[in-house]
């Protein structure tokens, strides 16, 4: 059987797709997630009393969301000076366990996670696929969601993801 290399997340897509109301399409599109235990104590510790946290919760105590400690602290402590420490932490988790994917939404934590040559995404890319793989029917309506829930979106792009969905009015 082939063996099959973790996806490893950021809090910034899980608190999103909790808000959307879609967490599901993590179990769906990857059966099982690592996250670091930075990220944890930032989502679960410090932000248990923010909007869907339960219910990421929930997912690290079905063990669909596995925490994981990193052992590469100098390259943590590197990154963390550019990055915030969730970010720096799900880049170096990644490159310890060979990550098929991390997921990041915030810009200058994909450009790292690039220069490590790390396969990355974020929430609006795994809306996407969700839709390609018919777990969920559009990407407007989640897309919209957590625009209104706070997650920001540079105009021009969001009607470039519409146009390539052909989800436009």
């Amino acid at each position: 059987m082939e063996k099959v290399n973790p996806v490893v997340f950021n809090s910034s897509p899980l608190i999103n797709l909790s808000k959307a109301k879609c967490l599901n399409i993590i179990i769906d599109l990857f059966g099982q997630i690592m996250i670091p235990e930075e990220v944890y104590n930032e989502l679960i510790i410090e932000g248990k009393d923010k909007e869907g946290v339960n219910k990421i919760s929930e997912l690290v105590d079905k063990n669909h969301i596995l925490v994981e400690k990193v052992s590469n602290i100098p390259l943590l402590i590197a990154l963390k000076s550019h990055l915030d420490i969730g970010e720096a932490a799900a880049i170096v988790l990644a490159l310890e366990f060979k990550a098929d994917l991390v997921v990041i939404d915030e810009k200058q934590a994909r450009k790292y996670a690039g220069d490590y040559n790390l396969n990355k995404t974020g929430v609006i890319g795994l809306l996407i696929q969700a839709k390609n793989k018919e777990l969920i029917s559009e990407v407007k309506c989640y897309l919209e969601l957590i625009i209104r829930k706070g997650f920001y979106i540079n105009e021009n792009l969001y009607y470039e993801i519409l146009r390539h969905e052909n989800e436009l009015d």
